[in-house]
């Protein structure tokens, strides 16, 4: 019970936490307006993918921390994590100049601290210092929230004022990390860097294809914005869907915290146990139609009382917000499919499913877009609605083609229950 206790509240805090800077989205997205709030798309997206640069160091963490009881390794692992951050913050920095808008330069800054606030928190998890996250994570979204509702007025400042509240977050994240830096025994050394290059090999295969995994979910998430942002030039219409994005992203960040807390249990059981493969299938079906039920009910109420009321030059958000939470929804399901994956060792498996989908909807997508004779908006809504479908579909031909692999019954039969006592 203390378990489960412990981890509401931390779920319960990160809520809040994703509540204040929805808030902080919408107060800009009113500020500025639709055309100007799309000019956010290119930032979001970068800081999005430049994330997969750390090679999945950190997953690699985890289940190095989990599935290994070896000191030196663990002390190894978090050594070359570290040295790869202070480098890939470089490359992102970089990368972030030659890509992004001039005006839009502080982006590439604020994909480097993420790096290091991946990292901190990453041992905060590891060692059960949850609370501490959800402190760092607080005094963030407040001062964000802060500086954005008295002083950001327009798109630049909204950056900068992300870039300055997650200095100060990670400076305790760093205060809080260094106890177990000091107990893992680390001493950092010029002489480091040769040692990092001979032992980082193993930890970047593994992290490799563990991002891989990350980049199937990514690209779905991402992939609607993309279109937009690349194909169509109705700026008030990006706008609206941007702001869609950003408020149904806090309903998905809510339950990948929820994920977040408990991925080390649920990979331990699931590489132990049939039966709570079978249990992780049955529950996240039931969860995904409840979820999605809810999210079609309750959007008429948000666009009568909140989006009439309060934001009339958003007018196509409903529609979007329907899509987005529905879509996010169905993104979460990938996740059964790639945690048994992870437990199992079958991440090639996963990945080559995944992958060959993803070009084979590709391929439909590029010969429709060349050859049917339709306005480029009418695609992207087709396109949209095709990305919805294949999620479905992929995923439930991927569980049942490896039916027997992921839920065929052990001997034992033991039945373990979801969530730890």
């Amino acid at each position: 019970m203390r378990y489960l206790r412990k981890s509401l509240i931390f779920s319960g805090l990160r809520y809040l936490e994703y509540g204040i800077i929805a808030l902080s989205y919408i107060v800009i997205a009113k500020k500025v307006g639709p055309a100007e709030y799309s000019k956010t798309i290119p930032g979001f997206i970068f800081i999005t993918y430049s994330q997969y640069l750390m090679m999945g160091l950190n997953a690699a963490l985890i289940k190095a921390y989990v599935v290994d009881s070896n000191f030196e390794i663990k002390q190894t692992y978090v050594k070359n994590t570290l040295y790869f951050a202070f480098f890939i913050s470089f490359v992102a920095f970089i990368l972030g100049v030659i890509s992004l808008p001039k005006q839009l330069f502080v982006v590439s800054l604020i994909s480097s601290m993420v790096y290091f606030q991946n990292v901190f928190q990453t041992l905060l998890r590891l060692e059960d210092k949850i609370l501490g996250i959800n402190f760092s994570n607080l005094v963030f979204s407040i001062i964000y929230f802060v500086l954005v509702f008295f002083y950001a007025h327009s798109i630049q400042m909204f950056f900068l004022y992300w870039l300055f509240s997650l200095i100060i977050s990670n400076l305790l994240n760093a205060i809080q990390a260094y106890p177990i830096l000091k107990k893992l025994q680390l001493r950092f050394h010029k002489k480091d860097i040769l040692q990092v290059v001979k032992t980082i090999k193993p930890q970047i295969k593994l992290g490799t294809k563990m991002t891989l995994m990350g980049i199937v979910s990514t690209y779905f998430l991402t992939f609607d914005r993309f279109l937009l942002n690349n194909f169509s030039t109705n700026k008030a219409l990006k706008g609206n869907y941007q702001l869609a994005d950003n408020i149904a992203s806090t309903i998905y960040l809510f339950f990948v915290t929820v994920l977040f807390y408990y991925t080390p249990t649920i990979l331990k059981k699931a590489s132990l146990s049939s039966a709570f493969r079978v249990q992780m299938l049955k529950y996240g079906i039931i969860f995904t139609l409840i979820l999605s039920v809810l999210a079609i009910g309750i959007t008429p109420f948000i666009d009568r009382f909140i989006i009439l009321k309060y934001f009339p030059a958003y007018a196509d958000l409903t529609y979007f917000l329907t899509y987005q939470f529905i879509l996010k929804i169905i993104i979460l399901s990938i996740g059964i499919a790639g945690n048994i994956s992870i437990a199992l060792n079958s991440e090639v498996r996963f990945l080559k499913w995944w992958f060959l989908s993803i070009f084979i909807g590709g391929t439909m997508l590029f010969v429709f877009y060349k050859f049917a004779a339709l306005k480029t908006e009418e695609i992207i809504t087709l396109a949209l609605i095709f990305q919805f479908t294949a999620i479905i579909i992929s995923n439930a031909f991927y569980l049942w083609a490896n039916r027997r692999a992921f839920f065929a019954l052990s001997a034992d039969k033991e039945l373990i229950d979801c969530l730890p006592e």
